[in-house]
């Protein structure tokens, strides 16, 4: 089992219909940044997310980010890759669901909990999917392997429960001043990455090319983090 439905429903930034996924429960993640992690994914049900994206449509996983593609951002997650992938396998039918799990496989994604580290919204915002569909999971999540968190939807009182668990994504200094205000720790994205007073660069950016994986400092209670934009369309970035 590599890939299991978590969620199904409505978004909770505009109703629209979305479908969160775990994937790389069997550590096949071959993420180069990340390290072998379970990612979560949020997509619209619907369409594509290449379709969302050109329709505008995901608004419903995104929020008001202005990283997104359809905004001239620079997010350096192409929809058409992974999110397409998972996406057609939904479609298809070839996804097994949380709820639906048998005692073996149940067993197996115990086993994918205590082995790898979590991440909370490889693609789409994890304040876009109720906190009771992420519940069992947080409850999962541990110190050790320990997980990572980013949220847009840091100034949505709605998803302040995200706080202990993800880092408020901020882009400007002004963000960043104001989400730490509010006491999140700030994951915050520049052209020069370099560092405030009380921030850490990533050490994915060091020499030492750490991974996700082994640093998990983007936890929402470790430290405040910055890092250069990157990606294919980082010169998008403003």
């Amino acid at each position: 089992m590599k890939s299991t439905i978590f969620y199904e429903g409505p978004s909770m930034i505009d109703g629209g219909p979305i479908v969160a996924i775990m994937s790389g429960l069997n550590g096949s993640s071959h993420n180069r940044k990340t390290g072998p992690m379970i990612q979560s994914w949020i997509i619209r049900s619907d369409i594509s997310p290449n379709e969302a994206v050109k329709k505008k449509k995901d608004q419903s996983i995104c929020g008001a980010c202005t990283l997104r593609h359809n905004l001239g951002g620079a997010c350096y997650v192409l929809p058409f890759e992974a999110p397409g992938t998972l996406f057609r396998a939904y479609q298809a039918g070839n996804l097994f669901r949380l709820s639906n799990l048998n005692k073996r496989q149940a067993k197996r994604l115990t086993w994918s909990f205590k082995t790898f580290a979590f991440r909370m919204g490889a693609y789409g915002d994890p304040g876009a999917v109720p906190f009771e569909a992420w519940q069992p999971i947080l409850n999962e999540l541990k110190p050790d392997p320990g997980w990572t968190g980013y949220t847009h939807q840091w100034m949505n009182s709605a998803c302040s429960w995200l706080k202990p668990w993800c880092m408020a994504s901020v882009e400007t200094l002004e963000e960043t001043e104001l989400a730490q205000s509010l006491d999140w720790k700030t994951s915050r994205t520049s052209k020069d990455g370099m560092p405030l007073r009380n921030e850490t660069l990533c050490l994915n950016q060091t020499r030492a090319k750490t991974e996700c994986s082994d640093c998990l400092l983007c936890n929402g209670q470790s430290k405040n983090i910055i890092g250069s934009v990157h990606g294919s369309r980082k010169e998008r970035f403003k």
